[in-house]
């Protein structure tokens, strides 16, 4: 206590010397320095942190930028609908890649190529006036090197069926589906397509109207034909028992333009000529 009086009186002496006035001076100019010296410590105490946000999206690519490319290419073969191969004038069917402007006619060898195709899964379309088209879906192209496809195109049939039916019969007590067909004879063995359906709106043209073909081989020479098919066959299981079954009749081509759906997960025919007049209905025994 002694100390901190003595020192107290101390402090008190160093002031007495000056006037009121150059102590209140004395003291502002000491209370500015000792608050300069309080910033600049803070200031000098403060760390600046980089605080990073999430990343952005990645911008297109620069101009310069490009993607490797390859070539599809391949041979059409054409037949008439009586498995004839044409060797002439092939330059008649048009090849397309579905979603992309790549279009070309083939040459008159039957040959196609595009150029500058990039990585990708494509679908190839070939048709012909007159004949069936023909898909290749689904085609996995790297995107480098060449890529060969073939595929054949089918005439649709020019003549018609004269007459003809489709009926329930009953053949050694079981349940018979009867087909009989006329038509001009022609010195060439043909090929009919029987579709069946659950309503009577189905079309060869619509995969989705029907659930059962069945093809037909006609002779050459022939004037009619007629056939039995058993109705309990199990390829008639799709067909509740008792229900209608729809059938039409059309000529094919004895090979056929068709491919494959996988949507559909069914073959697709279009190289198909005029139906037999008629809607036909059976009964599923």
């Amino acid at each position: 206590m002694k100390h901190l009086y003595y020192s107290t009186e101390v402090f008190f002496l160093s002031w007495a010397r000056y006037t009121f006035t150059e102590i209140l001076k004395l003291m502002t100019n000491m209370k500015n320095t000792l608050l300069s010296l309080v910033l600049l410590a803070t200031l000098f105490s403060c760390k600046k942190e980089t605080v990073e946000g999430p990343q952005g999206p990645q911008g297109p690519a620069g101009a310069n930028a490009s993607a490797s490319t390859g070539t599809i290419a391949g041979n059409v073969r054409q037949y008439n609908t009586y498995l004839e191969p044409i060797v002439s004038n092939l330059n008649t069917t048009t090849v397309s890649i579905a979603g992309t402007t790549f279009v070309t006619v083939t040459d008159t060898a039957g040959k196609f190529s595009f150029n500058q195709i990039p990585y990708g899964v494509y679908d190839l379309s070939f048709s012909k006036s007159g004949a069936g088209s023909k898909k290749i879906n689904q085609v996995v192209f790297p995107g480098t090197g060449s890529l060969f496809l073939n595929t054949s195109l089918y005439d649709k049939p020019t003549y018609q069926f004269t007459g003809g039916i489709v009926k329930d019969t009953i053949q050694f007590s079981a349940p018979y589906c009867l087909v009989r067909l006329s038509f001009a004879a022609i010195n060439k063995p043909r090929t009919a397509i029987l579709i069946f359906g659950k309503s009577n709106t189905l079309e060869i043209a619509n995969p989705e109207s029907y659930q059962l073909e069945y093809e037909l081989n006609l002779d050459a020479n022939q004037i009619s034909f007629q056939t039995n098919i058993g109705l309990l066959h199990p390829i008639f299981n799709v067909f509740p028992v008792g229900s209608t079954i729809y059938a039409r009749l059309y000529p094919i081509s004895n090979i056929g333009s068709t491919y494959y759906d996988y949507q559909l997960d069914k073959q697709v025919h279009t190289d198909y000529g005029t139906p037999l007049t008629g809607t036909f209905t059976l009964t599923k025994p």
